[in-house]
């Protein structure tokens, strides 16, 4: 038969601290097994990997999307001699030297140095600080 152990012999349960859980373990571990793995036993861990992996992927496609085409483009000093080239090609010309040809050859050579220059953003830089109030008025 079973033992009976009377009322007053009982102790009462302790009373929980209001201290936080020892380091290593979780406040609700007593409601998991302790052969779980880290990632089950902290949820916190999950939602980020979670939201870590989605966002790579993001980032991944963003990358090869909008980055570099692999295709090299010419360096400032090849692009400085081939217009230079293009516009000594125009200036030798015997038939442009003909003083009745010198408007076409003017605008041969608007559009090969127009080609390379953006007036806009060259009008910018000289201007500076007075670029705002001068396009403004």
């Amino acid at each position: 038969m079973p033992q009976v152990v009377p009322p007053e012999a009982r102790r009462s349960p302790p009373v929980s601290s209001p201290r936080r859980p020892a380091r290593g373990s979780s406040a609700c571990s007593t409601l998991r097994p302790a052969g779980l793995p880290a990632t089950l036993r902290r949820p916190w861990i999950v939602r980020s990997t979670a939201l870590a992996l989605p966002l790579f992927f993001v980032a991944l496609t963003c990358s090869l999307a909008f980055g570099s085409s692999g295709q090299p483009t010419e360096s400032p000093t090849e692009v400085v001699r081939s217009t230079l080239t293009e516009v000594f090609r125009i200036l030798e010309d015997e038939k442009l030297k003909d003083p009745a040809k010198l408007i076409p050859r003017r605008r041969m050579l608007e559009e090969v140095i127009a080609s390379h220059f953006d007036y806009t953003e060259m009008s910018k830089r000289a201007l500076a600080a007075n670029w705002t109030p001068l396009t403004a008025s």
